[in-house]
């Protein structure tokens, strides 16, 4: 009888101890910010090709969006696997438009480059690129110089180059993490245009 007695003491500690962990954590991350970050600067990202998935009309998307909600700060993924859909052809005119008419109303953006950019599958990989791993790494960082070449004159609205989505996140249908291949690419992009900054982000939950 001592002996389920005490059990059910231990029992009770643990049930008790864990409850209380659980209820500071809840006062701890529902404390309000005591101070207002004036300096915050928020904005969106817009995919053309998540807009077309749900059945919108991407142009109409992407001028309310500036026009209406008067989205000033906007980050805009360039899909390797729509632009250059056979090796050595590009499409830009996608991104040429959305770039001129954020030119055109004095909007910031940040252009993603990459084989992993927002909106799912997260990896825009183009068929052709995907025959071994070497042809793909060759192939994207030609991608990189061509975006980056494109755009770093001429272009005053394009305030950073964003290298990769999250790109030590196992997330999406993606090659594995590569860090070397991600220094490469940071590389390039500083090489072909050492005027602006360069982001590369990771998720704060499940990265590094």
């Amino acid at each position: 009888m001592a002996v389920f007695k005490k059990l059910f003491k231990i029992i009770g500690i643990v049930i008790l101890s864990f409850l209380g962990m659980v209820i500071a954590l809840f006062i701890y991350f529902n404390i309000p910010v005591s101070q207002e970050n004036n300096e915050a600067k928020l904005g969106v990202t817009f995919s053309s090709r998540y807009a077309s998935d749900i059945g919108l009309d991407w142009k109409q998307a992407y001028l309310a969006m500036l026009d209406d909600l008067k989205v000033r700060r906007i980050r805009i993924p360039v899909y390797w696997d729509l632009v250059e859909k056979t090796p050595g052809h590009y499409d830009f005119s996608k991104i040429d438009w959305q770039l001129q008419q954020a030119r055109q109303r004095k909007a910031q953006i940040i252009l993603v480059v990459g084989q992993k950019v927002p909106r799912w599958p997260e990896c825009a990989i183009p068929k052709w690129a995907k025959v071994n791993s070497q042809t793909r790494k060759t192939a994207l960082l030609n991608f990189i110089k061509v975006v980056i070449n494109r755009y770093k004159n001429n272009h005053p609205e394009i305030k950073y180059w964003q290298v990769e989505k999250v790109p030590f996140l196992l997330f999406g249908i993606c090659p594995k993490p590569d860090a070397h291949l991600l220094d490469s690419e940071v590389a390039e992009v500083h090489k072909e245009d050492n005027s602006r900054e360069i982001i590369v982000t990771d998720s704060g939950e499940l990265g590094l």
